[in-house]
């Protein structure tokens, strides 16, 4: 073979590489390639995109703006010089590429939803929805331009056309259950919790373990006063993952509302979050173990020195019993701006 059919069948070979997964193959095989034919650009290209995934990221680039020396009109190359530049972290780098990517072939599908995903990433959101729906038009059946707009729609407030898209994705592949799972995220948000129950369902009937479908039925249920229910599904979440911090503090706040404070006060321990520290703190009041109440603020008030759910748990408790706050709120107010 001569050293052109050579780099071709070694490219190809990376190619097959690259889609079972083994990356250290493929870059083998690619790295023959282009010693054998170094001024191919697919090549290039190709082996830029396999270091980015084997997680070679300044490699990845330099490869990738090599590819795109090589040949500047290959669209491929620069929407893979794009997934490079956005790996390491330079977005307007990765924008300037995926726009590149789009002048050279205005239809190229997964340009149109990288640079959607860059620009929301950016803070562009609208410049992300409009990219998606881009991607959309080309290809009604693009799952993750489907799922991208979804979330971006979610994180704009939009939360019925946030519905309208899940449940787009939903008929097409109704036998996924995560996206049964976040299409009742947003049946929640929009306070509709038995739709919400109904698509947390489905999501556990195709996929029993799918822990957090399992944690968000329970905090529907809560939410529709079933706390028996809510309960169970809480501790089977723990059943399989007892470090499941999201279910203890669900169930820390079903206790407490059955007035089960110490039960609650374990539960919340367990979760140790920002809120469910405070939430401790409010089932002691509500024990009237002040002391104990006091001695947590103490011994961890350096820890939740700016924990805005504590300040107003201890300014509460304080109003109420005339007890002194040991943790005045916001001593420092310019700590709370952002500049």
């Amino acid at each position: 073979l001569s050293d052109r059919h050579s780099a071709t069948v070694r490219e190809l070979l990376g190619v097959v590489y690259a889609s079972q997964g083994d990356y250290k193959a493929a870059i083998k095989s690619l790295t023959e390639a282009a010693a054998r034919n170094p001024a191919d650009a697919s090549i290039a290209s190709n082996l830029s995109n396999c270091l980015r995934e084997a997680g070679q990221i300044d490699e990845a680039v330099a490869t990738g703006r090599k590819a795109v020396a090589l040949n500047p009109g290959l669209a491929a190359a620069q929407n893979n010089l794009g997934n490079a530049l956005n790996a390491r972290g330079d977005l307007d780098g990765a924008v300037t590429a995926y726009r590149q990517t789009l002048l050279i072939q205005p239809d190229f599908l997964e340009a149109n939803n990288n640079l959607g995903l860059v620009l929301q990433a950016m803070g562009d959101l609208e410049g992300g929805i409009e990219n998606y729906r881009r991607a959309l038009r080309i290809n009604p059946a693009f799952a993750e331009a489907h799922k991208n707009l979804g979330e971006a729609l979610d994180e704009k407030g939009d939360l019925d056309l946030a519905e309208a898209c899940y449940q787009e994705l939903v008929d097409m592949h109704p036998g996924h259950a995560a996206l049964h799972n976040t299409l009742g995220i947003i049946l929640q948000e929009k306070h509709d919790m038995d739709g919400a129950v109904r698509h947390y369902e489905k999501a556990l009937a195709i996929n029993p373990e799918l822990l957090e479908a399992r944690n968000n039925l329970g905090a529907v249920l809560y939410a529709k006063e079933d706390y028996a229910a809510a309960i169970d599904n809480c501790r089977k979440v723990l059943e399989l993952n007892p470090a499941f911090a999201a279910a203890h503090e669900n169930l820390g706040a079903i206790y407490s509302t059955l007035g089960q404070y110490e039960d609650a006060i374990r539960s919340n321990d367990l979760a140790d979050s920002l809120q469910s520290r405070a939430e401790s703190l409010l089932c002691l009041y509500a024990l009237g173990r002040y002391d104990e109440f006091d001695r947590r603020v103490a011994g961890h008030l350096e820890r939740d020195r700016l924990n805005i759910h504590i300040a107003a748990a201890c300014a509460f408790v304080a109003s109420q019993t005339g007890r002194e706050n040991l943790h005045p709120f916001c001593p420092r107010p310019l700590e709370f701006v952002n500049v």
